[in-house]
Order: C-alpha cells, then sequence, then structure tokens
C-alpha cells in the first residue's frame, strides 16, 4: 500500500501530526553562528528575503535548530497555512503540528529516501535532514540534477514503490537524463550511483513520528484551550477562591480586634502614667517610666526610707503638729516638711526630738496663721 499524503495524515492524527503537502513547503538548511541563534528566528526572514520570489510580509518561516551550526528552515505562505488550518477545523481536528510531508520520509546521513506516488507521476524526496521536494515524473531530470549540483552525490538512494520493475526503468532514465549517471554505461561500477539503489516496497515505510521541524510557530502557534481548561478546573478554582475569602475575612476580623486590644493598652499605659507624672509632655510613656525609675538607686531608696521612718516616727508621737506638705531632695538627702502646729513650742519640740535622732533640723520659716503657727523645717539625713 502506498503510505501517499492522505494515508499518512491518517495514521498520524493519533499523535496530533497534520501534514503539508511538499509542493507548498520550500526547505532550507541554513548555517548560523552561535552569537546568531538567540535571535536567528527574528533574523532569518530577512535575511533570505533577497532569495524568495514572494514578498517576506505574506510569508511564514518556521524554524528549527538541528545542530550548533545547522538549522532548518521552512518557509511556506500564510495563507496556505490559514487554508490548512481551517480544513482542520471543519474536520473537527486539532493539530499539535503541522510537518512538511517529506520530512516524513525515513532518512539517515548519506542517504536519499524517495516515494512514488501516483502511478508513478509524483516522485516525493528526501534528500537531508532538513531538505526534500517533491515533483512530477517530467521535471525529476532537472531537479536531481541541481539538487546533486547543490549537496552531492549520496552514497546510497533508498526507494519505495507499489510498482517496482514499472518505476525502475523510470528512475535510471531520469538519472541519465539529470547526467547523474552517465548515459553510455549507466550501470558501470564507475557510475556514481550504478549499485547503490534499493527499491523497497511503500507498504515497509516506518512511520516517522518525532517530526524535525514543526510549522505552526509564532502566529500559527496552537492556542491553550482555556474554555476547556475551566470547564474542567473551574469547581476547584471556586473552592479556592471561597476559601481565600474566609482566609482574608478571618484575617481582617483579627487584625481589627488586635487594633482594638492594641487601643485600649495604649489608653492603660497613658492613664498609670498620668497618674505617677501628672505634668510634662507624654512622647514614649513606657520608656519615660524607665528612665525616671532608672534615677533612684537602690542606695538612695533607702536613704529615703530611712529618713521618712525617722521623720514619721515623731510626728506621730506630738498630736498638735499636723503634716501639711512634704519634699525629698535626692541630692542633699534632705526631707522638707510644713507643719501646722497649735504653738511654736511644739515646733521646736519636734526640731529637738530630730537633733536627738542625730538628725539635723532646721527651722527654715514660721508665721502666726490665726491661732496656729504655720512652720517649715529642712532635716538633713544622717551622712
Amino acid at each position: 500500500m502506498t503510505l501517499n499524503q492522505n494515508d499518512t495524515e491518517k495514521t498520524l492524527l493519533s499523535v496530533s501530526i497534520a501534514v503539508m503537502p511538499a509542493e507548498h513547503v520550500l526547505l532550507k538548511e541554513i548555517s548560523y553562528l552561535q552569537s546568531e541563534r538567540k535571535h536567528l528566528a527574528k533574523t532569518l526572514p530577512w535575511t533570505l528575503e533577497e532569495q524568495l520570489v514572494d514578498d517576506v510580509e505574506d510569508l511564514h518561516i518556521a524554524v528549527a535548530i538541528m545542530s550548533d551550526d545547522l538549522a532548518v528552515a521552512a518557509i511556506v505562505r500564510k495563507e496556505l497555512i490559514k487554508q490548512k488550518l481551517y480544513a482542520l477545523q471543519e474536520e473537527k481536528t486539532v493539530a499539535q503540528a503541522l510537518v512538511p510531508e517529506q520530512l516524513l520520509l525515513p532518512w539517515q546521513a548519506g542517504q536519499w529516501t524517495a516515494e512514488i506516488q501516483q502511478n508513478g507521476n509524483r516522485w516525493l524526496w528526501r534528500t537531508g535532514a532538513g531538505s526534500g521536494f517533491a515533483c512530477n515524473y517530467d521535471d525529476l531530470p532537472l531537479i536531481l540534477k541541481l539538487t546533486a549540483e547543490d549537496q552531492g552525490l549520496p552514497q546510497q538512494i533508498i526507494i519505495y514503490s507499489d510498482n517496482i520493475e514499472h518505476d525502475q526503468s523510470h528512475l535510471t532514465t531520469a538519472l541519465i537524463k539529470s547526467a547523474v549517471l552517465g548515459e553510455n554505461n549507466p550501470v558501470d561500477n564507475e557510475g556514481a550511483l550504478a549499485n547503490s539503489i534499493e527499491w523497497r516496497n511503500s507498504r515497509d515505510i516506518p512511520v516517522v513520528t518525532e517530526p524535525v521541524i514543526n510549522l505552526l510557530q509564532g502566529e500559527f502557534a496552537p492556542q491553550i484551550p482555556w474554555a476547556k481548561i475551566w470547564k474542567q478546573w473551574r469547581t476547584a478554582a471556586y473552592v479556592g477562591i471561597a476559601a481565600i475569602v474566609v482566609q482574608g475575612v478571618y484575617a481582617i476580623a483579627d487584625y481589627q480586634l488586635a487594633k482594638n486590644q492594641d487601643l485600649k493598652l495604649r489608653q492603660q499605659i497613658e492613664q498609670t502614667y498620668r497618674e505617677a507624672i501628672p505634668t510634662g509632655n507624654m512622647v514614649e510613656p513606657v520608656r519615660q517610666l524607665k528612665r525616671k525609675l532608672s534615677n533612684y538607686s537602690t542606695t538612695n531608696s533607702s536613704h529615703f526610707t530611712s529618713l521618712l521612718n525617722d521623720v514619721g516616727s515623731e510626728l506621730t508621737k506630738n498630736k498638735a503638729l499636723k503634716l501639711q506638705g512634704l519634699t525629698y531632695n535626692e541630692q542633699k538627702n534632705s526631707l522638707q516638711i510644713t507643719l501646722l502646729a497649735d504653738n511654736f513650742n511644739s515646733v521646736e519640740s519636734l526640731r529637738n526630738s530630730f537633733e536627738s535622732k542625730g538628725l539635723e533640723a532646721k527651722l527654715s520659716s514660721s508665721n502666726a496663721e490665726g491661732e496656729k503657727v504655720r512652720a517649715r523645717l529642712q532635716i538633713n539625713g544622717k551622712p
């Protein structure tokens, strides 16, 4: 059975590969420098512009890297690709790859491969890793001659045919006309391809499942089926969105709760600060309170406590005295008290009692206030 274009395409549909007729695709093997590799697909259309008949704007050029210095360019008119894709769409077929027909023939280095189709009228050739063509029998001699001049002669030619006996004579005649074989001695060992042609049946053609180049690049690259993907994953998407929304609501609620707690804590700190320090600026109450407390060392606190204990014990003994004010000077370790006494003798008696305890007591001021006496004493602590 001949593996023609339609048969090949049907065979490959299972792996999502469609076939572009060889007559529509011009293949060129391009040598390039490593520095050109990154932008090769963009620069190649303008590099080939002078070699092409059609306007480069009307052409689609697909590129495949073969090696570190060799690439393949497949050139097709954009309109032909659009027609092909439309035909596939009408057949409800989605192709992940669109491959030049000639590159679906098997090939190896030093070899040309051909398939004879349509009762010998159509000849499909693959002459390299990224080169090949299709032609009718009448054009075969000229194209073989040009190919041999461009690529050199192969070491072997593999021909696939349904009618080998009929096609053998046709190929020999074509080779002689193309001057690839000598006209006078076509089977001489000195002839370039005299003993290198191998004929095989078309039904033995292996199917190529990893094509060299895919024409569906750039503007013709397959589109992601978002509608199908969404249909499959929308339930999971809705659940995920709902989870994110719920998490967001909880996060906002937690933030608001923490904010309210922080506000209450700040209010309590400010209230405590004002109870300890009623006046003055309040910028950082916690730090300011710590700084105030650090000013009182353990030694000074014990001096104050001892002095206050001595003064307090004497005041409680004398019922004729009433304490109205008290001020402590840390640096001098002195206590200044303001008293309201029944008479001056009571004040003097208190001062003497302080002296007897080893405290230095001085009368800072005194004055009559009605029947009472207001006096101010400064008591210095023990050294």
